[in-house]
């Protein structure tokens, strides 16, 4: 299964913005950011995905 959570590393450059790199979220290090912001994200992030992957179970169950 391919990594949930990624991150992108994204600049400012004469007034654009660009994407820098893009790593899956364990690889990945934070410089000046909001760390707690992020892990508050994250996890707001896994809960749907979890409950989203719940409810299709359980669809998947009632329909057969």
């Amino acid at each position: 299964m391919p990594p949930i959570v990624w991150v992108l590393d994204v600049i400012e450059y004469r007034k654009k913005y660009y994407v820098l790199e893009c790593n899956i979220f364990n690889a990945s290090n934070y410089y000046d950011c909001d760390r707690n912001s992020i892990v508050l994200a994250v996890e707001k992030a896994l809960r749907g995905f979890i409950i989203f992957a719940e409810l299709n179970r359980f669809y998947k169950k009632v329909k057969n």
